[in-house]
């Protein structure tokens, strides 16, 4: 099923036109999932205007998003910067060429229907029906630039059919996001984040780096680690995808250990080696470096 367009608008960052599209997908990690994709009006078009797909299709989204990343990634992000007015990205969707061709297939093969909302409906009963039980909100993009009173009908309609939610937002701390407390999980990149988003009633998903581990890691009290993650492996000896997970809802204290380019030799460096992974009563659960 192609997809479709479910809002166009103005952003709730900046006021600028964004796009937001929706489609039956997934990947290996999340399992299948109802994708949505919010994007800036000029990278919709520009990945509808190149030749080719794939890489050719992702390399104009990033190139494009440079002109307008704004109206739909929060300035608070920690996954993005300016430098010397150039914009510097570390997101492993927006910055990635090759990962960002699925949401460019997405805006480029999205079809206008009559009704936008009744169109979103009809696609959360067919993904019921179909044995799908998350929605992703948000591929690419982020639920904070969508407006309240669209943002909530997409999530009502879609629990309303039973469908779960695998939803995160960066600007948590501001107060644009409050209505999505409770439903999105705060994207945190230090410890302190996590904690001051807890402290504040948020779900978290903290994106935690390496060093982190260094000396022996202890999970902090009510944390679990992305059932997909390398160290959920070690853990609990068996990955687990995202639709079968269900933590990321936005009531959970979730830890991700940082797996970008780099990451992996880094958990495999000679002063890893034996590092405790301990439980958040002191009980040893694994030792680095972990399985791949």
């Amino acid at each position: 099923m192609q997809p479709i367009i479910i809002y166009e608008g103005p952003s709730n960052y900046d006021g600028n036109p964004i796009v937001v599209t929706a489609c039956l997908s997934g990947n290996s990690a999340t399992g299948r999932t109802l994708d949505l994709t919010v994007a800036p009006l000029n990278v919709v078009e520009a990945v509808r205007a190149v030749e080719g797909k794939g890489f050719a299709r992702g390399k104009a989204y990033t190139q494009a998003l440079k002109e307008s990343i704004k109206s739909v990634c929060h300035g608070s992000c920690g996954h993005y910067k300016f430098v010397d007015g150039e914009l510097v990205l570390t997101c492993y969707v927006q910055g990635n060429v090759r990962v960002a061709g699925q949401p460019a297939k997405q805006l480029a093969e999205a079809v206008r229907p009559p009704n936008y909302r009744e169109a979103w409906k009809s696609l959360c009963k067919m993904a019921k029906l179909s044995g799908f039980s998350m929605v992703r909100l948000c591929v690419a993009g982020s639920s904070g630039a969508i407006p309240k009173d669209t943002i909530e009908w997409i999530m009502g309609d879609a629990e309303k059919e039973g469908l779960g939610r695998l939803a995160y937002v960066e600007n948590h701390r501001s107060k644009g996001a409050q209505h999505l407390k409770g439903t999105h999980m705060a994207s945190v990149q230090t410890m302190e984040q996590a904690k001051i988003a807890l402290k504040n009633g948020w779900g978290v998903f903290f994106s935690m780096p390496v060093y982190e581990f260094e000396g022996g890691f202890k999970m902090p009290k009510g944390a679990e680690f992305c059932g997909k993650s390398a160290e959920a492996k070690e853990v609990h000896g068996l990955p687990i995808t995202c639709d079968a997970c269900g933590l990321c809802d936005g009531t959970n204290f979730v830890i991700v250990p940082s797996h970008s380019s780099g990451d992996g030799a880094r958990k495999r460096s000679k002063r890893m080696q034996g590092v405790e992974i301990r439980s958040s009563t002191g009980q040893l659960v694994g030792r680095f470096p972990v399985l791949a």
